[in-house]
């Protein structure tokens, strides 16, 4: 159940980066490259399929991970599994990593994603901004990634670049995210619950934790 899980985890983080790509990428030949999982074997329906009571992130649980790769801290209530992607000059991959905590019951798991996008918008360009975050709204809703609804969506910052959240709630359960443009890297925050209801009070504190490195490159994807 752990490797199907992880594999459906990972081909869903794919399938969101690549959505995100869409509105700059001339072609989305990456994607024929993926073996990507049914929307029924998804991170959402595979973690419902375990049989553990809830009590997903007590309190005491709350840590601050770091990633200096990822250029990143967040607090997560536990240790997120790692997993980067260096760049590949062969297939014409850029750098990617995720940072996921699988967890049971309501609460389905924590993700941090993040790719380089070297043709990436100009992140002080409001106009393109805005045309990049509708894009990557419409594909991950209107094109089925989840198979859900947009319930609601709002300009975010953090602290000079622009964001975009999301809500979306379908047959497989609630998503809410936040994803980000950093020069030319782009952040996705993803949280995942059987419902709207069921997500967790403290499920915010995921999202208001996560803050760029004071010591980062002022660049990156390139």
């Amino acid at each position: 159940m752990h490797n199907d899980l992880h594999l459906s985890v990972l081909s869903l983080t794919a399938t969101l980066l690549l959505s995100a790509i869409a509105p700059i990428a001339p072609a989305r030949s990456e994607l024929s490259s993926l073996a990507l999982a049914p929307a029924n074997s998804s991170w959402l329906a595979q973690a419902d399929a375990d049989s553990a009571p809830a009590d997903s992130s007590p309190a005491e649980n709350w840590q601050e991970f770091t990633s200096q790769q990822g250029q990143f801290s967040v607090s997560m209530p536990g240790e997120p599994t790692e997993e980067i992607e260096p760049a590949s000059d062969r297939n014409g991959n850029t750098e990617s990593g995720s940072f996921l905590l699988e967890l049971q019951g309501d609460t389905l798991g924590y993700g941090v994603f993040y790719k380089n996008l070297p043709n990436a918008p100009n992140s002080s360009d409001a106009a393109q901004l805005k045309e990049f975050f509708d894009g990557f709204r419409d594909d991950f809703v209107q094109n089925g990634v989840l198979e859900g609804n947009l319930i609601q969506e709002r300009d975010i910052s953090l602290e000079n670049y622009l964001g975009r959240e999301l809500e979306v709630t379908g047959s497989e359960g609630f998503i809410k995210m936040r994803v980000y443009l950093v020069e030319k890297r782009l952040y996705l925050l993803l949280a995942a619950s059987q419902t709207k209801e069921a997500f967790p009070q403290d499920g915010d504190r995921f999202f208001n934790s996560f803050k760029l490195l004071a010591n980062r490159p002022t660049k990156t994807g390139e």
